[in-house]
């Protein structure tokens, strides 16, 4: 399995507080059969000093645990991040750099209390114009995601789920909705510590194989590969 968001770099955002925890989550990760990583710390860029700064914080995390990793049975771990978007991000200089590893995807998330508007379209399309595909983050969890999905008809996006709406009925009736649209879809854990919002891609994998056995591999592993070039 290929887990495309993931908050496993320490102290940089709300997810691993230290290298212990995000050795602990990248342990149970691999346990889980996770083979690969993307560290999507969140950002959220006015301008390309805010990039710039970021880059450097992410930088300098990583090396801490890939030190720290030596020796260790983890998955590995591509350079991400999750961009918060609540306005047009492309006039921002080198904002193709916050793209997961060397690929022109990018993990994007949306206000969570407000809808952005009809406008968030020609958002995501100049996006595109940049030669950037955005992913968007956790689609599962925004109460006006059905409007969301129609307004942005017609551009290209990747839909990434939560694993846990796996776990219940409502949650897999709208998986199964975004299935029926055609755009490519993943599912990933959007971890950020071994607690409540731990890995647990092998029980959501497992389920998947059940309820959507001819999906089930592309949403979680085969798609994510295709996205990142493996």
């Amino acid at each position: 399995m290929i887990d495309l968001h993931t908050h496993i770099l320490p102290g940089i955002d709300d997810g691993a507080s230290d290298i212990k925890t995000s050795l602990e989550m990248l342990r149970d990760s691999f346990r889980q059969g996770v083979s690969l990583c993307v560290a999507s710390s969140h950002i959220h860029p006015s301008n390309s000093s805010d990039v710039q700064d970021f880059l450097k914080k992410r930088q300098d995390a990583y090396a801490e645990l890939t030190k720290a990793c030596q020796g260790e049975a983890v998955p590995d771990i591509v350079l991400g991040a999750e961009v918060h978007m609540d306005r047009d991000l492309s006039d921002i200089e080198g904002i193709h750099q916050l793209c997961m590893g060397d690929t022109h995807f990018m993990l994007v998330e949306f206000p969570f209390m407000s809808y952005p508007g009809p406008g968030c379209a020609e958002w995501l399309y100049n996006l595109n114009l940049k030669g950037i595909t955005p992913i968007i983050a956790h689609i599962d969890r925004y109460s006006y995601r059905d409007e969301l999905m129609e307004n942005i008809t017609g551009v290209k996006v990747v839909y990434q789920v939560n694993n846990a709406r796996m776990n219940d009925f409502f949650g897999r009736r709208f998986i199964k909705k975004l299935l029926a649209t055609g755009y490519m879809v993943v599912m990933s854990s959007d971890m950020h510590n071994t607690g409540i919002r731990s890995c647990d891609m092998k029980k959501a994998y497992d389920i998947a194989k059940k309820k959507f056995p001819e999906f089930a591999d592309g949403l979680f592993g085969k798609n994510a590969a295709v996205l990142l070039n493996l």
